[in-house]
């Protein structure tokens, strides 16, 4: 037998999680404007309740601390980057580990160019106070990224070798 559910209950909680989803993605949005306009220094839950036209209380609702935002933050964007280079280099032959690697390096750069603040948070300034969690703030996308530059890097060793060897021209 199966538990039924009044059509306004399912409906509320499916609002209730939705309108969770689109705040904790504004308030994300808005660490990462304030970070853009301020520096890492600019990430305070203060600032942006301020900003968003909430109490400094109710950001609490959603992160219970800055350190579990700024995780929240830098394991997102870092996913990203990851989402984005393993797409460019999985979409060219294995058979061609110049190319890849090329693709791995521009689509790097891409992302890097159209999310500046990304970028600076998992690369550039640390953030002030931050204390990631003991595996990292981002462990998974950072062993893809890793991961995936290791194998371009080894699938073209044995080419490497090969025109070091042989004194073959680099392909330009």
């Amino acid at each position: 037998m199966t538990a039924r559910h009044p059509v306004g209950a399912m409906g509320s909680r499916g609002r209730r999680e939705r309108l969770r989803a689109e705040t904790t993605a504004e308030i994300k949005n808005v660490a990462l404007a304030l970070m853009a306009s301020g520096g890492p220094d600019a990430i305070t839950l203060r600032a942006i309740a301020r900003e968003m036209g909430m109490t400094a209380n109710a950001i609490y609702g959603y992160f219970a601390t800055r350190d579990d935002l700024v995780t929240a933050l830098i394991n997102d964007v870092y996913t990203a980057l990851a989402d984005a280079v393993d797409t460019a280099w999985e979409a060219i032959p294995a058979t061609d580990p110049a190319v890849r690697i090329e693709a791995w390096a521009n689509a790097f750069r891409t992302w890097a160019q159209v999310n500046p603040q990304g970028f600076r948070l998992i690369y550039g300034d640390p953030v002030p106070g931050y204390q990631a969690p003991e595996k990292g703030a981002a462990p998974d996308a950072a062993r893809r990224v890793c991961t995936g530059l290791t194998a371009l890097a080894a699938a073209a060793w044995p080419h490497a070798q090969l025109i070091k060897t042989l004194g073959v021209p680099r392909r330009r």
